[in-house]
């Protein structure tokens, strides 16, 4: 899997769902034409962005936050954003990843390595820019007051959560 066959996945799962509650709320308010496809693009910009934190907290995250070990994702072998970008790009990172967990391996070097390739800070940039392009989309729309304070701010809170 690749990065954009990744992202592609996470748009037809996390991103279409957002999509569909964001268009069909929108919907329901009155919203049509250009106004309406802002709504569902602003959902599906907010559904990538929270899946891409999602996948940096399965690996970074803080444990006594998340209530799951930070390297859960790397023991369970799963194939985040971070993971993927990784596998791109380091051919001991594939080996790595490929021989199954084994109770007492250290998950911390694989994490590390991720870091070193500049997965993180990668998918901390994926992160910002879908957040961005969800807020775009939703200036764009207009959304009437109070509800738009509280789309910006739930959009906002998307990149500083830890959990």
């Amino acid at each position: 899997m690749t990065v954009a066959e990744y992202l592609a996945m996470v748009e037809g799962k996390t991103g279409a769902l957002i999509a569909a509650s964001a268009q069909l709320g929108a919907r329901l308010g009155g919203a049509e034409g250009e106004r309406l496809a802002h709504f569902r693009n602003y959902g599906l910009s907010l559904g990538l962005a929270f899946q891409i934190q999602d996948d940096l907290l399965g690996i970074w995250g803080d444990e006594a936050l998340t209530g799951k070990s930070s390297v859960s994702d790397l023991e369970s072998r799963k194939k985040t954003l971070p993971v993927v970008f990784g596998l791109e790009r380091s051919e001991a990172f594939v080996q790595a990843f490929a021989r199954p967990h084994q109770a007492g391996d250290s998950l911390s070097d694989m994490a590390a390595t991720l870091a070193q390739l500049g997965a993180k800070e990668y998918v901390e940039q994926q992160a910002s820019q879908m957040t961005k392009a969800a807020l775009d989309h939703l200036s764009a729309a207009g959304p009437a007051e109070p509800a738009g304070a509280a789309l910006r701010e739930l959009t906002a809170q998307l990149l500083s959560r830890q959990k």
